[in-house]
């Protein structure tokens, strides 16, 4: 999974709505393009956690599941196959929730009653830095609290 593109991808997609409403389609057409060249000129900020939760592996994927479209939109989902699944999702943040972080969380069977997850989050920074990954890292950990 190239992370830049997907982000570059929703990027476009939120400047798309704003172009819209400011200037109809042409407007919307305009500004998807010039966010999308615009990500190209951002940094790239990731973070990582890894924990386990004392649930067996199909309540955590459901919650975890739940969770990423409460948040924002799921991408991806793939099917629990021999105790691990993977879950992608574009989550908004940073200032009126406008720039998108990219989460993956990986869920692996740690035992009957228990799963180890490991998430990756990217997001796109500007020159003032947000912390956009890990505002949205924390977001989601609060999910399984």
């Amino acid at each position: 999974m190239d992370k830049d593109k997907l982000l570059s991808a929703q990027l476009a997609k939120t400047a798309a709505k704003g172009g819209f409403v400011g200037g109809g389609m042409s407007g919307a057409i305009g500004a998807a393009a010039g966010g999308w060249i615009a990500s190209k000129f951002l940094t790239t900020e990731t973070i990582s956690h890894e924990f386990v939760v004392d649930k067996g592996i199909d309540a955590a994927y459901v919650l975890a599941k739940l969770n990423m479209m409460a948040m924002g939109e799921l991408l991806q989902a793939v099917p629990l196959e021999k105790g691990v699944g993977v879950i992608v999702g574009a989550v908004g943040s940073g200032m009126m929730n406008l720039n998108k972080a990219l989460l993956e969380v990986t869920l692996e069977s740690n035992g009957e009653a228990r799963t180890r997850i490991f998430i990756q989050c990217a997001a796109k920074e500007g020159i003032i830095k947000q912390k956009i990954a890990s505002k949205s890292l924390e977001r989601f950990l609060n999910g399984f609290k």
